[in-house]
């Protein structure tokens, strides 16, 4: 459990899907776990702890991932957790997008720039920023199973990083980081970042 002044916070990845495997961006469709899909080695340090607060985004693979951790408690299900709806750009890959203007726009200042027919990244931003500030609470440990985007977003939110790139590496797809957050000047700051494993890493100190 976090200090008085602080909040532990685990982000969850949800497990791989087939899409995942194919390194297409998927937002708003629904698509399940691949076959065979689990948790990778950090699963039984998951399993193991409790939290205050469970949440998952309502998407079928995080869902699918949070039911992975057995716990006798269902995570509650919160749409604010959900990934970036990537409009045109949805079950596309790279290679199919690398030559559109906008494409390229948005990968060089991605939360000024929404995909065609998308949600725009500042949206994400806000809805993140509003669920910290609604269910975060000092002293308290809270799980997010979630999506890529979203992670990456909260470092951002949570200044783990210089800028929205330049942050720590977003965990596998069935991995995990937990961060230590502070209140500072009415907002929530990352004070430290490690990767979920069955051999605690030194975590990484931001201030």
């Amino acid at each position: 459990m976090g200090t008085d002044d602080t909040m532990e916070l685990t982000l969850l990845r949800h497990a791989v899907t087939e899409a995942n495997k194919e390194k297409r961006y998927v937002g708003s469709t629904d698509v399940p776990l691949a076959e065979g899909a689990a948790l990778d080695d950090a699963a039984a340090v998951l399993k193991k702890a409790s939290y205050d607060t469970m949440l998952t985004s309502d998407r079928l693979r995080c869902v699918q991932t949070a039911a992975l951790l057995e716990k006798e408690e269902a995570a509650e299900v919160d749409a604010r957790l959900r990934e970036l709806d990537f409009g045109e750009w949805e079950m596309k890959t790279y290679e199919e997008l690398q030559h559109h203007a906008a494409y390229r726009r948005w990968l060089e200042q991605p939360l000024h720039h929404a995909p065609p027919g998308g949600e725009h990244p500042q949206d994400l931003l806000q809805r993140t920023a509003a669920l910290l500030e609604e269910r975060g609470s000092p002293g308290k440990r809270v799980l997010f199973v979630t999506h890529g985007g979203v992670i990456r977003i909260m470092y951002y939110l949570l200044k783990a990083g210089s800028s929205f790139w330049d942050t720590p590496a977003v965990p596998r797809p069935g991995s995990a980081v937990r961060m230590t957050l502070k209140r500072q000047e009415g907002s929530w700051v990352c004070m430290s970042l490690s990767e979920v494993t069955t051999q605690e890493n030194n975590p990484t100190h931001w201030n």
